[in-house]
C-alpha cells in the first residue's frame, strides 16, 4: 500500500507540473520573455518557441494530463482500495459496506490531492510568474513534444477536421491594440512603475498621430521670421505685421534659422 500511494503522489506531482507548465506558457507575455533571454535565463529561448505555437505543447500537456489520469485510476481505484478494504472490514458496522466505503474514500482522497497539489497551487504559482516558470518547465515540455510527436500530430490533425467541420477559420495572431497599450500605460502607473509626467508624455505621443501636422508645424512657406541683424524699426514693423508670441530668428535666410525669439521680450526692450 505505501507503494501504491507513492506512486499515486508521484503521479499528482507529474499533473502539477503538466497544470502549471501549459498555465504559464497560456498566460507568459513575449514581451518579458525576451527579456529574460536577453538577460541569459536558460529555458527562455523553448519557452517562446513553444509560448509562439500553442498547438505544440497544448496536445502534449493533454497527453500527459491524460496518462496520469488513467496511472491514477488504477492505482487509487484498484490498488489502494483493495488494501483499505479489508482494514475497513475489521469495523463491524462497516463490514458490510466495506468495499463501497473504500472506493468513496480513496476517490475523495486523490480527488482533492488532485486538486489541491495537483492544479489549484499549481496554477497559483505559475499566475504569479508566468514567464519564469515557462522557461523552467520548456525543456522537459519540449521532450515530451518531441517523444509524444505522432500522437500529438495525429490529435492535431483531429482538432483542425473538427475545426473545419465547425466551420471556424484559421487562427488569427493576436496583436497589441491601442487601447490594450493605453491600459498596459495606465497599469504601469498605477504600480508606480511609470511617474505621472511620463505617463502625460506617453499618451501625448500616442495622440499625436491623430493630430494633423498643420496642427503641430507651420509650412516653410507660411514660416514668419526675422532677420537676426533686423534693426529696431524692422523689427516694430514685424511685430505689427504677426499676431505669433513666438519668432524664428535666421541669419540670412529662412535656411538658417539661429533661434526663437519672445515677442514681448522684444517690446520690454
Amino acid at each position: 500500500m505505501t507503494a501504491s500511494i507513492l506512486i499515486i503522489f508521484l503521479l499528482v506531482i507529474l499533473n502539477a507540473v503538466f497544470a502549471m507548465g501549459e498555465l504559464a506558457l497560456i498566460s507568459v507575455r513575449m514581451p518579458r520573455l525576451a527579456i529574460l533571454r536577453e538577460q541569459g535565463m536558460r529555458g527562455a529561448d523553448r519557452a517562446m518557441r513553444l509560448a509562439e505555437d500553442p498547438q505544440i505543447f497544448l496536445p502534449t500537456v493533454q497527453v500527459g494530463m491524460t496518462l496520469v489520469s488513467i496511472l491514477e485510476g488504477t492505482f487509487g481505484g484498484v490498488q489502494v482500495e483493495a488494501h483499505l478494504t479489508p482494514m475497513l472490514e475489521k469495523i463491524d458496522f462497516l463490514r458490510p459496506v466495506a468495499a463501497q466505503v473504500s472506493m468513496v474514500l480513496v476517490v475523495i482522497a486523490i480527488t482533492a490531492l488532485m486538486l489541491v497539489l495537483g492544479e489549484l497551487v499549481p496554477k497559483q504559482l505559475a499566475l504569479r510568474e508566468p514567464e519564469k516558470m515557462a522557461a523552467r518547465l520548456a525543456m522537459p515540455l519540449e521532450i515530451l513534444a518531441h517523444a509524444t510527436r505522432p500522437v500529438v500530430w495525429v490529435l492535431r490533425q483531429s482538432s483542425n477536421i473538427v475545426l473545419k467541420l465547425m466551420g471556424a477559420g484559421d487562427a488569427v495572431s493576436q496583436t497589441l491594440t491601442e487601447e490594450e497599450l493605453k491600459a498596459y500605460i495606465a497599469e504601469g502607473a498605477r504600480s508606480g512603475v511609470l511617474e505621472h509626467e511620463e505617463r502625460t508624455m506617453i499618451e501625448r505621443l500616442l495622440r499625436l498621430a491623430d493630430r494633423p501636422v498643420r496642427a503641430i508645424m507651420t509650412p516653410r512657406n507660411e514660416l514668419y521670421w526675422i532677420d537676426r541683424h533686423a534693426g529696431r524699426d524692422a523689427l516694430i514693423k514685424a511685430l505689427k505685421q504677426t499676431t505669433y508670441a513666438r519668432l524664428v530668428v535666421c541669419e540670412g535666410g529662412v535656411d538658417n534659422p539661429v533661434g526663437v525669439v519672445l515677442a514681448k521680450d522684444m517690446l520690454d526692450r
